[in-house]
């Protein structure tokens, strides 16, 4: 069964939930002591759980009475990969080398919004170009890991957009001038997305 997991904003509160058939599931009107947010959701290992006990009940609130935010409230980090993938250098046309390694960059939780909320166009340009992404929620702690982080870690896959100036980008050297992004609607519990994960790595 497929598990969705948001959070939002109910009557201008900030609340998490399972979307179902017709709605959304508060589930921080029942936990919310016990889990102020999806973060301790996650970190505590009972996502799946709480997702697939939502599934059995009624929606609470209509997706029209809702107001979508980024589905991990404030992340303690967000790395990003650039470069990373082998066709890279021949859809930017820079005549750059093919680099050895991918580039790292962060992102701030303050650089996404929430599903349906209007994003920002920089000043700096008129183009404004978008570019699907794939993300692992990483919910567990770790240290020294091999390169892959195991399945009790890697939690959820959520699918998000982000939107960037490329004509700022080229040259630069740095992958972090004008990347507003889309966070959203809802993230998926890994183990939903456990076959599709594996055939995009």
């Amino acid at each position: 069964m497929r598990h969705r997991i948001a959070t939002c904003s109910i009557g201008g509160k900030a609340a998490y939930g399972a979307v179902v058939d017709g709605g959304i599931v508060d589930l921080s009107a029942r936990l919310g002591k016990d889990y102020p947010t999806l973060r301790e959701v996650i970190a505590a290992g009972a996502l799946q759980r709480l997702a697939e006990d939502a599934g059995k009940r009624s929606p609470d609130h209509g997706l029209d009475a809702i107001t979508w935010l980024p589905p991990i409230p404030q992340p303690e980090k967000i790395i990003c990969i650039g470069v990373n993938y082998p066709d890279r250098n021949a859809e930017y046309k820079d005549g750059s080398d093919a680099p050895k390694y991918p580039s790292l960059f962060m992102r701030t939780p303050r650089s996404f919004v929430g599903h349906n909320t209007p994003l920002v166009r920089p000043r700096a340009s008129p183009q404004l170009d978008y570019e699907g992404e794939v993300v692992i929620v990483v919910g567990k702690a770790g240290r020294h890991d091999h390169a892959q982080p195991r399945p009790s870690q890697a939690r959820r896959l959520p699918g998000p957009v982000h939107l960037v100036v490329h004509e700022r980008q080229h040259g630069a050297g740095c992958f972090q001038q004008h990347r507003p992004g889309l966070g959203g609607p809802h993230a998926v519990t890994a183990t939903t997305q456990q076959r599709r994960a594996d055939d995009l790595f």
